[in-house]
């Protein structure tokens, strides 16, 4: 009985940082998750130590396996404090991509009283607790008692077994941090073997020739993908509601591509085809070097700036590509896609990356966008339609929160505009979507499918915005009305950066006069021009 009553002295990091959490954190079912897993991964770590026999190595043990619970405890509190989402494996791809100066300048600014005087009362007591329980050095005696080394083993295998089967089981390992890391440790290793043979992370990779006219104007060229994102829902492009008051506003600034079409409604494959020299007729060319490669061969300064999550199915290809740049920064710290930051938290490094003094600069911006669920992708000061239908309120519901969705990002591509007019004399902002959305248009259902294909699951925005120097530098007659795939994507950017290089084919640049259009092949070898005429 008096062992028992040591319990909750044992479990001491866990009860505080439950209590912690549960005054100062946004408190939800996930945190009892939490409790349960920390008091698991507990009796995990201390309950192996209780296998060996009392002596000098197995309170050693004890001392330092304490000491890892205590400090994981409280980086996972912590963490939870100051971002209010839980650790994934993109999370920690996050901070291990983070260098000494990021992290501490930004734990100088964030620490407050709150995570003092947790830190204070968590690691404090241990100054005692500890030496107590090294003291009672048969205190695990209680919890085996095997008369043999054989039952000592098979009675650990079958606890150790038990253990980690209800935190799997359960999903509450996926709140535990070592599993965490190891975790993701294996997806990055497995990820770095799968596109290794790509070179996609090599600075300038295959671009060994790429020349660019000599210029002397400081220069920022911005491409912001969006994501789910159909032209069908903007008013930039006739749709009947004012989706896009702020980029209307600037409208006669904009160049308005009506006809763009994306080469798939797989992101990867999609986006695969748009940042590298991949295409329909070659798709093999991953390889040949991505968008970011070309930038740098040629002396820009890079950044890949992203409000996606870096590691995932659909991802590793994508971080693997903005492993190229120069910096590369990733926000998005949550476990799905379901629940994210914003768009707009882009903007604070997208100006960081603007101030930075360097002459020659290109900033891939690549948004949530549009992506399901929609009613989480803006702010509630974005919630402009509402539309009320007792018969088919599911479905008006859906289509507001679509459309408020794209209010939001014609904000945030408006304030992109506004911030590279003051910062920047020279540049240019081309904003395209990976692929479209369908959303009770031409189907009755929301969303993207090949199995169940519709036009506006293709038909994508692409919009150009130019400075004034821009303009002056570089007069460029273009055709808004060509019909265009962003499969030959990598091309129209040479071409509108000026860069040359000997895989660069002028007549794959929509922005060049020596354009020729092409059959616009889909889902392998589907005329999208005939299927949707």
């Amino acid at each position: 009985m008096k062992k028992l009553l040591l319990l909750p002295l044992l479990f001491f990091p866990v009860i505080v940082a439950f209590l912690f959490e549960y005054n100062f954190c946004y408190f939800d079912m996930s945190r009892y998750q939490n409790l349960a897993e920390g008091i698991l991964f507990g009796c995990l770590l201390l309950g192996i130590i209780s296998l060996l026999k009392a002596s000098r190595t197995r309170t050693i043990l004890f001392f330092i396996a304490y000491s890892i619970f205590t400090i994981f405890t409280w980086i996972e509190s912590c963490f939870y404090y100051l971002y209010e989402v839980n650790f994934n494996p993109s999370t920690v791809y996050i901070l291990i991509d983070t260098n000494f100066n990021e992290a501490k300048n930004f734990l100088t600014s964030n620490i407050d009283a709150a995570l003092i005087i947790f830190s204070a009362v968590l690691f404090l007591p241990l100054l005692f607790i500890i030496p107590f329980f090294v003291k009672q050095i048969r205190f695990f005696s209680w919890f085996i008692k095997p008369p043999s080394i054989f039952k000592r083993l098979l009675s650990g295998i079958i606890g150790v077994v038990a253990i980690f089967s209800v935190l799997k089981l359960t999903g509450v390992i996926n709140q535990n941090l070592p599993y965490l890391i190891f975790k993701t440790s294996y997806q990055y290793s497995h990820q770095t073997n799968e596109f290794d043979e790509l070179g996609l992370d090599d600075k300038i990779g295959n671009f060994k020739n790429s020349i660019r006219r000599r210029n002397d104007n400081n220069e920022t060229f911005v491409i912001v993908i969006g994501d789910s994102h159909t032209s069908h829902k903007m008013s930039l492009y006739e749709y009947d509601r004012p989706t896009n008051p702020k980029l209307e506003a600037i409208k006669e600034e904009l160049i308005i591509f009506d006809k763009v079409i994306s080469p798939s409604i797989s992101s990867i494959k999609s986006l695969e085809k748009a940042l590298t020299l991949a295409n329909y007729e070659d798709t093999t060319a991953t390889n040949k070097g991505s968008i970011v490669q070309l930038f740098n061969s040629v002396g820009f300064k890079s950044y890949w700036i992203s409000n996606q999550r870096p590691l995932g199915e659909d991802k590793n290809l994508l971080t693997k590509i903005a492993s190229a740049a120069d910096e590369s920064v990733f926000i998005n710290m949550t476990s799905s896609d379901l629940a994210t930051p914003y768009d707009g938290s882009l903007l604070e490094p997208f100006e960081k990356a603007l101030d930075e003094e360097y002459p020659k600069k290109v900033i891939f911006l690549h948004l949530q966008g549009n992506q399901q669920e929609y009613n989480k992708r803006y702010p509630e000061q974005f919630q402009v339609f509402k539309t009320f239908d007792d018969k088919y309120q599911d479905i008006e519901d859906m289509i507001d929160a679509y459309d408020n969705a794209t209010i939001y990002n014609d904000y945030v591509l408006s304030e992109i505009i506004k911030k590279l007019k003051i910062k920047s004399s020279l540049s240019f902002m081309l904003y395209f979507a990976n692929h479209g959305e369908e959303v009770y248009e031409t189907q009755d259902g929301y969303g993207h499918s090949e199995e169940n294909t519709s036009k506006p699951m293709y038909d994508i925005p692409f919009i150009l915005w130019q400075s004034e120097a821009f303009k002056e530098d570089r007069p460029i007659r273009f055709r808004p009305y060509r019909k265009y795939m962003t499969d030959d994507l990598i091309h129209s950017i040479a071409h509108l950066a000026n860069i040359k290089s000997d895989v660069y084919e002028a007549e794959r640049s929509v922005f060049s006069i020596y354009y020729r259009n092409r059959t616009r092949y889909i889902q392998g070898d589907v005329d999208y021009d005939k299927l949707f005429e």
